[in-house]
């Protein structure tokens, strides 16, 4: 998709003279609505906590609480993001970029990104050896826990190579901060 300024998107990728809404305007309704459902979500949530007095309903559903608020957020800052996008606000933006570093700070985090992918898969492998012996403890909930570890694991893998991605870019090295 072409970069029409620094923002996420071109706001103005429709044709012009279409009664059509262009598409960052079609992702900020997706998103607007997306936003509402996890509102209702984490309301829905907090009813079931306030409704019931096991430990495990008040644990498991704890946790989710925990990520919906995440997303919540990611939602939130995508939304607002588009939002500047359209206006050519920069101000309104919330999804964070790179900025500029030295060479030496990129290198470092660099190489910092690549030791933590590497701690990352060493933890997903062993809590994988975890799994196969945890069947059957607490009803199940070990297995799913650890389950939930190794899922998170692989999801900090993800964003750590898209730092590593980003890092690579020209771009990220200040002008005149080379060797």
């Amino acid at each position: 998709m072409h970069r029409a300024h620094i923002g996420f998107l071109n706001p103005y990728s429709a044709e012009p003279g279409k009664n059509t809404v262009s598409p960052v305007e079609q992702l900020m309704a997706s998103f607007a609505s997306h936003e509402k459902r996890e509102r209702d979500s984490l309301r829905d949530y907090h009813g079931v906590l306030e409704k019931h007095d096991s430990p495990l309903v008040k644990y498991l559903v704890q946790l989710v609480i925990a990520d919906e608020e995440k997303h919540h957020e990611i939602v939130r800052n995508i939304a607002s993001s588009l939002a500047a996008d359209l206006t050519w606000d920069s101000s309104g933006a919330s999804v964070p970029q790179l900025g500029t570093l030295t060479v030496e700070d990129r290198d470092a985090l660099m190489l910092l990104t690549e030791e933590l992918i590497a701690e990352e898969k060493h933890g997903i492998d062993d809590f994988k050896e975890l799994l196969k012996v945890s069947k059957g403890y607490y009803s199940g909930l070990l297995e799913l826990l650890i389950g939930v570890i190794i899922h998170d694991s692989k999801k900090h893998v993800m964003m750590l190579k898209f730092l590593k991605k980003c890092l690579r870019s020209p771009l990220s090295v200040a002008p005149g901060s080379g060797h």
